[in-house]
């Protein structure tokens, strides 16, 4: 992508703007995003709130915010610096459909897609993630998944949401 800006807190080839996403506000104008891609930084922040505030700021009304996070069952969500797990429902809170009206106001999103994602590289025993990718994410199975053993046999890899702010 051509015309995307690419923020990190380390200036690497690649990186547009330097600055911590836990530090408030970004430098950049309200509104001025179409579409945020927040490929695994959220499981990083301790300041969570104030980042998903910050992010619906800089998001145009009507704009996307793609997210992709371990799941809660991968081995990776385990890692020293994440601070927080991720699950299928999880931006249900950041979304419209909570009905605490403090909250309303903070989190004004809508969640458009929701995916677990399983591990899909070209070897044998991952041919059964694919056809759990399929069952798991049909109609209310990723709650059964998440909720039964089911998640200790096909531990999922991450999670992908697309939220559209309203």
């Amino acid at each position: 992508m051509n015309d995307a800006i690419n923020l990190d807190m380390i200036l690497s080839p690649g990186v547009d703007v330097v600055h911590n996403i836990e530090e408030t506000p970004y430098p950049f104008e309200n509104g001025c995003f179409e579409r945020i891609y927040a490929s695994h930084i959220l499981e990083h922040t301790v300041n969570y709130q104030g980042v998903i505030r910050e992010i619906q700021r800089i998001l145009a009304p009507g704009g996307t915010l793609i997210v992709r996070v371990p799941h809660f069952s991968s081995n990776t969500a385990f890692v020293e610096r994440h601070t927080r797990f991720f699950r299928y429902r999880s931006f249900e809170s950041e979304s419209v459909n909570r009905r605490d009206a403090e909250q309303e106001d903070l989190y004004r999103f809508k969640i458009v897609k929701r995916k677990i994602l399983f591990m899909t590289k070209p070897f044998i025993p991952f041919f059964y993630n694919i056809i759990a990718e399929w069952i798991f994410n049909y109609w209310k199975f990723p709650l059964i998944y998440e909720k039964t053993f089911l998640r200790s046999l096909f531990p999922a890899e991450e999670l992908c949401f697309e939220l559209q702010k309203l």
